[in-house]
């Protein structure tokens, strides 16, 4: 690690230095050493050095970013010293498969531990007041809220730690656990209507359900370990149409007299949504690989079109109910369908994704931040005007610096290269007006790299 900030130092400053000045940053040179040969492979770069006092040559391994690669090869090619940069993967990885699928699994496991665990606690400490209330004193109640803890810790821990992992046992996992949750949410609102017992039933088959669902989950996922964007994108879709179906009967809300009916209808429209979505979802590049970063994508444009569909509500002054659910709704489902078709060409990894989901929420709180400070009217048009404005606003820019988050790299038409904020000092060098050179301790601050 302690080359990093040397690296970042090369990628950055220019100056004029030798291939062995260059190179004596990322190791320890002496004066009779000189450099023989380069060879890049995946995300390092080999120097073979002699030492011409003895005639012994040995090889120099250093990590190095594509900037810091192609300035020390440049130097050489001036030097005239052999390069070979044709880019390959060095044959001793062939032999840590092993230990890397071990460390791959290791990584897999805490992120199942951290996803669940919060899951599951949030579902039971949540679940257990609502199945139990009246059935046991609130002593008892608070009780079992208390072993929640402890009980879904362990359970999880003791799943995660038994099995091996890969990242398709990771979405399998979250794809059953969204399915339980959603579906047992409808089921109960089917089965409860308006009554009390919605919730009851909601929470009780979510919890009886949950650790079927891990095992489910995680067994399914195994199918999947080559393709985990496909659960991912099966996860998101039929939670966006679930979503969108229940919202459906809310347009003939002012004409429905009966409660129980209304809820029964749309936990009904809501299982059925998320039947179809899931159907969909099996149908989008079927038999091809999903990236994991485009079934967020399409999410994230749905809620922008939503974002946009209350906008022009907002702006036209709507009044009645319907049309304010109408509008949102229709841009809702509008921009999944922009969406769906627009990422069939898009190749988004799950970072981008990610940063994305960022960009958009960190946008909207902007937005609103504004609004505040600004004093702007108590009214919906420039509170609603702040909002959408700062959600597209953060989309937009985290979309243009996310350019390069590819699960297959490929050459990048982004304007913008890429952003770093490094506070701390780094050794660089630094070049005479006598030719020499002299190390120089540089602080980077924010970088901004333009194509």
């Amino acid at each position: 690690m302690r080359i990093l900030p040397f690296a970042f130092a090369l990628a950055t400053f220019g100056w004029s230095a030798s291939l062995k000045e260059q190179l004596s940053l990322f190791a320890t040179l002496s004066p009779t050493d000189s450099v023989t040969a380069l060879h890049t492979r995946t995300g390092t770069l080999e120097a073979t050095i002699l030492d011409q006092k003895t005639g012994a040559t040995r090889t120099v391994r250093t990590p190095l970013n594509e900037t810091a690669r192609d300035k020390i090869l440049a130097e050489a090619k001036a030097e005239k010293v052999p390069v070979d940069d044709s880019v390959s993967t060095p044959p001793e990885t062939l032999t840590l498969d092993a230990a890397n699928a071990k460390t791959l699994s290791k990584q897999y496991r805490r992120q199942f531990f951290w996803n669940e665990f919060g899951t599951s606690l949030i579902l039971y400490m949540w679940g257990m007041p609502v199945v139990f209330q009246g059935g046991l004193s609130n002593t008892a109640v608070a009780g079992l809220e208390i072993l929640a803890i402890p009980g879904t810790y362990l359970g999880n821990s003791i799943f995660g730690a038994t099995r091996e992992w890969n990242q398709g046992n990771v979405y399998g996992v979250e794809q059953a656990v969204n399915m339980d949750l959603w579906g047992s949410g409808a089921v109960g609102a089917i089965l409860g209507g308006a009554d009390e017992n919605t919730f009851r039933f909601g929470f009780g088959l979510a919890m009886l359900g949950y650790p079927f669902a891990i095992h489910f989950g995680y067994d399914n996922g195994t199918l999947y370990a080559d393709n985990p964007g496909r659960l991912a994108m099966r996860k998101d879709i039929g939670s966006d149409a679930s979503t969108a179906a229940f919202f459906l009967p809310w347009l003939f809300a002012e004409n429905i007299d009966n409660a129980n009916g209304f809820i029964r209808l749309e936990g009904a429209v809501a299982l059925a949504g998320y039947a179809g979505g899931y159907l969909l979802a099996n149908n989008w590049k079927p038999d091809q690989h999903v990236p994991l970063g485009n079934p967020d994508g399409i999410s994230q444009w749905g809620i922008l079109g939503a974002a946009a569909g209350e906008e022009v509500a907002a702006i036209a002054n709507v009044q009645d109910f319907r049309s304010n659910v109408a509008l949102p709704l229709a841009g809702y489902i509008g921009g999944l369908g922009a969406g769906w078709y627009a990422f069939q060409n898009r190749n988004d990894n799950d970072d981008r994704a990610f940063y994305n989901d960022l960009g958009l929420g960190g946008g909207e709180l902007a937005g609103l931040g504004i609004w505040l400070v600004a004093h702007a009217p108590d009214e919906r048009v420039p509170f609603t005007s702040c909002m959408v404005g700062g959600a597209f606003a953060g989309y937009l820019l985290s979309n243009a610096l996310t350019a390069d988050m590819q699960e297959h790299p490929r050459s990048s038409t982004a304007w913008i290269r890429d952003v770093s904020i490094d506070p701390l000092p780094v050794l660089a060098l630094a070049a005479r007006p006598d030719g020499s050179s002299e190390r120089i301790w540089q602080v980077p601050g924010l970088q901004v790299r333009f194509r």
